[in-house]
């Protein structure tokens, strides 16, 4: 009877497990259809702060993204192969910026041009780095 019911809570277990899924589970590799014509805004992020004044946007139209962190015009071609989004041929204009938009400026182009992993779940997608940080954006 004890085995019975060691049984019976250890099947109800793996059922719970298998059930449930993390929030990393739940989201998807991004694609560059999912992508475009999409503008997302960051809500979040980690390795470096957002300015509570000042969205920063990551727009994608076709095979190419704009970034838009209140100061710099950023842009230039994107790719995303084996779930990790790469900008290509990164180019900006050279105004110096106040902080923190300047730091906000270098981390991302500088994320998009070592490359991140891009997942989408619904409207929010992640920017994950080799470096740790993550940016976390809303369309």
């Amino acid at each position: 009877m004890r085995t019975l019911l060691l049984a019976s809570l250890v099947a109800v277990g793996f059922l719970a497990v298998g059930c449930g899924g993390s929030e990393e589970s739940d989201r998807a590799a991004a694609t560059v259809e999912d992508l475009d014509g999409s503008a997302f805004t960051a809500t979040a992020a980690q390795g470096f702060e957002l300015d509570g004044q000042v969205p920063l946007t990551i727009s994608f139209d076709g095979d190419t993204l704009s970034v838009d962190a209140g100061c710099n015009s950023i842009g230039g071609g994107y790719e995303i192969e084996e779930g990790e989004l790469r900008g290509t041929e990164l180019a900006s204009t050279l105004m110096g910026c106040p902080p923190p938009l300047g730091e906000i400026e270098t981390a991302t182009t500088g994320m998009l041009s070592d490359g991140a992993t891009a997942t989408l779940k619904g409207d929010t997608l992640t920017l994950d780095g080799a470096d740790g940080t993550r940016l976390t954006l809303q369309r």
